[in-house]
Order: C-alpha cells, then sequence, then structure tokens
C-alpha cells in the first residue's frame, strides 16, 4: 500500500508495487545524473 501526502491509500499487487518501485527508482536516477538533486547518505548507517 501507498499512502500519499494527502493521506489517500493506494493499494498494489506485488507486480504493481514492483513496477512502480522500479519507476520511481529510475526517476530519482535520472534526477541525480542531471543534477537536479544530490542524493544523501543519512549518518549512523555506515557499517564497519
Amino acid at each position: 500500500m501507498i499512502v500519499s501526502h494527502e493521506g489517500e491509500e493506494i493499494r498494489l499487487t506485488a507486480r504493481q508495487a514492483e513496477t512502480w518501485a522500479r519507476g520511481a527508482f529510475a526517476v530519482y536516477l535520472a534526477l541525480v545524473d542531471q543534477g537536479r538533486i544530490t542524493p544523501r547518505i543519512p549518518r549512523g548507517t555506515a557499517q564497519s
């Protein structure tokens, strides 16, 4: 299930969720490549 900023709940099948996640990640990578956003790595999550 995806919950929008407005609180709307969107239920997806596993296949739909996988497709959605791949598409969202592709858009994220494209924005990074274009320099429109800078990826952030949360602190304290690095493993030794």
